[in-house]
């Protein structure tokens, strides 16, 4: 099983710059006690899963923000996860920013499916560069079971039917799908929270 590498001090410092080293000696930065505190928090919740780094860091792959070499492999589909603490720690780098401005304050629960594709069909009509990009967070009810997969593009099949087409990191490989009826303003998708675990509607 992987024991992945989440933030490190370097991490730390890469998001929040040297404020949070007590001391900062031949570039090692050794935390203040409530930076070490807030990684170790950030780091415990990476333990329920890492899929929002995940989605994060494939958008910005997909869109040529962020480029696969210094992670390990010329392109995606070569990349080892095991033994990878480069890669791993860019996922947990990524995760992170959920819990930082500006991405923290950018969270919107309250737009409703329709409202969610009107901006995707606006959003996705841009040229790469120029489009804002989106991790699309997926609840149960009452917010439970949360999964975040990245959106890429929007397929109209017709009567009011959408498909949001996905990255889902648990199925890598496969084309999947949020399916969102605009005239019922609903959305449902089938995932599981971990790969390892059975799928089940959201």
């Amino acid at each position: 099983s992987l024991n992945p590498v989440n933030l490190t001090p370097a991490s730390m410092q890469r998001l929040f710059g040297n404020v949070v080293c007590a001391t900062l000696e031949n570039g090692v930065c050794l935390l203040t006690p409530p930076a070490q505190q807030w990684m170790q928090q950030q780091n415990n919740s990476m333990n329920g899963g890492h899929c929002e780094g995940m989605a994060v860091l494939a958008s910005f792959i997909y869109t040529n923000t962020v480029t696969p070499a210094p992670l390990g492999a010329a392109t995606v589909p070569e990349f080892e996860l095991q033994n990878n603490a480069a890669l791993q720690s860019e996922i947990a780098y990524w995760f992170a920013t959920q819990a930082t401005l500006p991405s923290s304050a950018t969270e919107d629960r309250n737009q409703n499916p329709a409202d969610v594709l009107t901006k995707l069909i606006d959003e996705f009509k841009k040229p790469n560069g120029q489009r804002e990009e989106f991790v699309l967070g997926l609840y149960k009810p009452e917010y439970k079971d949360g999964h975040a997969v990245s959106p890429y593009a929007i397929d109209d099949r017709g009567d009011n039917i959408f498909w949001i087409m996905v990255y889902d990191n648990n199925f890598p490989n496969q084309e999947r799908y949020v399916e969102v009826n605009r005239a019922a303003n609903s959305w449902r998708y089938t995932t599981a929270i971990s790969p390892s675990a059975a799928q089940s509607e959201y």
